[in-house]
């Protein structure tokens, strides 16, 4: 990851929800004025998908951690192959990247994650 600290912004609500009451409560708190580096708009059914409990585990396991795949299924208790789906996934919204090192794949958070509902 480069030296600037990104932050990525997840906004769970409707669509109408989006400009309406999360728009103004971001508005409101001085905390959120700054832009984040992306965000991502996400349907409250969605979020079981997204951000399972599993999912949140293993971003919580990756701060601050530099963990290949196998030592983070490992630290998680589950399959290097579940761990590796649910990294595809979070790669693929932008949460997290992946650096490879030789054989071994490194996932990393990608910056700051803020989940507003």
């Amino acid at each position: 990851m480069d030296s600037k600290k990104r932050t990525i912004r997840v906004l769970v609500g409707d669509f109408k929800d989006m400009e309406t009451d999360i728009g103004k409560a971001l508005e409101d708190d001085d905390d959120f004025q700054k832009k984040p580096d992306r965000t991502i708009f996400i349907r409250p059914e969605l979020v079981p998908t997204l951000l399972s409990c599993q999912k949140l585990r293993l971003l919580l396991r990756l701060r601050g951690e530099d963990l290949n795949m196998s030592e983070l299924a490992h630290q998680l208790r589950r399959k290097i192959e579940s761990v590796s789906r649910d990294i595809a996934q979070l790669e693929g919204y932008g949460l997290i990247t992946v650096e490879k090192k030789g054989r071994e794949r490194h996932p990393r958070l990608a910056g700051d994650i803020q989940i507003i509902i």
